[in-house]
């Protein structure tokens, strides 16, 4: 275990479902907000998370001087893990740590909840990544409306503040919180998401899609852009198109592009991170997110930081992001024709290009620097901590 923290002054503790090596937008949303609060503040960062399934105790490591406990979980119920351990785990972290402030992240149901109902000295902010969201699995379904009928709302009106990742998200919150709700979009690394040094002017147009391919992601809707390759194949237009991610359907997908004839067209690289996938962005023309649902889409951003022109679909927290004929493209969601008609179109007007690309790191360099949504982030806890303190004042004069 890590020392005793006890004399430390400002300590915040986040709280996340997953986090790296596991990869998602809320694992790199936290990674991210935790360097760049220990890099411009004194806080001190200490996550806790999911660990390995049924393992009995929790591990504890200590990442780029940010102290990780990942709790043991025996279930999984859809992509939820759960354990009976965790109430009496979560309690002991809390005891030793102290913290000044718990920031937990949701949406996926359990640890967020339970640490609201256990955090009775700190304050409490929640940080919630998405709004209402319909799978067409029934049992997913039925645990949606109950987790966000039922437990939801309680998690919110425990909250201190709720931070948002798109007004979208805020609109559709289910209750309100004690405190404000702000929306803080998920901000971008500019030092690392960079335009490539040298411009490739007149290559063919090179699409470019990001995202998991698990069954339970699949409102990605990586489908109709094969389906729109295979549109614009038939019209003699041939793209080729990188596949950045993996899952348990990949195969499928695998098996789709290849029973469309875009065998030769597709690659499947798997997972990228870190500078494989700055540079998949870089030697891209487009990254394109055909999704059916979206909150907040941090591969837009990074890709707009890239210097890269989206397209993407008009739903959800999309439009916040994505000015249609200033950064990017919108299309209709579910339509692989209009999604066809929008590659060609880039592809073929230079000088739309060219403004969209000047458009998209404009965008990212002025709304998404990570170290600009760090510090309105922690100036909101530390709001919250100081009323929390003078209230704490007043109850004992």
């Amino acid at each position: 275990m890590p020392p005793d923290p006890a004399g430390t002054r400002h300590r915040l503790l986040l709280v996340t479902p997953y986090y790296p090596p596991h990869i998602g937008g809320v694992e790199r949303y936290v990674e991210s907000l935790a360097r760049e609060l220990r890099r411009q503040t004194d806080w001190t960062i200490t996550i806790a998370t999911s660990g390995e399934v049924r393992r009995r105790t929790t591990t504890v490591t200590t990442i780029d001087g940010i102290t990780v406990y990942r709790l043991p979980w025996t279930h999984r119920l859809s992509n939820t893990p759960v354990s009976p351990s965790w109430p009496g785990l979560l309690t002991e972290i809390l005891v030793r740590e102290r913290p000044t402030l718990v920031n937990a992240h949701a949406p996926v149901p359990g640890l967020a909840d339970l640490t609201a109902r256990l955090c009775r000295t700190s304050p409490f902010v929640l940080t919630y990544h998405t709004g209402p969201m319909s799978k067409d699995r029934l049992g997913h379904e039925l645990l949606v409306t109950g987790y966000q009928r039922y437990v939801l709302p309680r998690t919110i009106r425990r909250a201190a503040a709720v931070i948002t990742a798109s007004d979208y998200v805020r609109e559709h919150l289910p209750a309100a919180p004690r405190g404000p709700v702000v929306t803080i979009h998920p901000g971008v690394d500019l030092g690392r998401f960079t335009p490539p040094d040298r411009e490739q002017t007149g290559t063919p147009p090179r699409a470019l899609f990001v995202g998991s391919l698990d069954r339970a992601a699949r409102y990605k809707n990586l489908p109709d852009l094969l389906r729109a390759l295979r549109l614009l194949k038939a019209d003699g237009l041939e793209i080729p198109l990188t596949v950045a991610g993996d899952g348990d359907a990949r195969r499928d997908h695998e098996v789709l592009a290849r029973s469309l004839g875009l065998g030769s067209q597709v690659r499947f690289a798997g997972t990228l991170t870190g500078g494989a996938l700055v540079t998949a962005y870089q030697e891209s023309t487009v990254t394109v997110l055909p999704t059916l649902f979206e909150s907040f889409a941090t591969v837009l951003a990074e890709a707009m930081a890239c210097g890269r022109p989206v397209i993407a679909s008009e739903t959800g927290g999309i439009p916040e992001l994505v000015r249609h004929g200033t950064n990017g493209l919108l299309v209709p969601p579910g339509d692989a024709r209009k999604l066809a008609d929008a590659i060609e179109t880039l592809g073929a007007d230079t000088a739309l290009y060219r403004r969209l690309a000047v458009g998209a790191r404009t965008t990212a360099t002025a709304h998404l620097d990570w170290r600009h949504q760090a510090r309105v982030t922690a100036d909101l806890f530390g709001q919250v901590a100081g009323r929390h303190a003078q209230l704490g004042e007043m109850s004992t004069s």
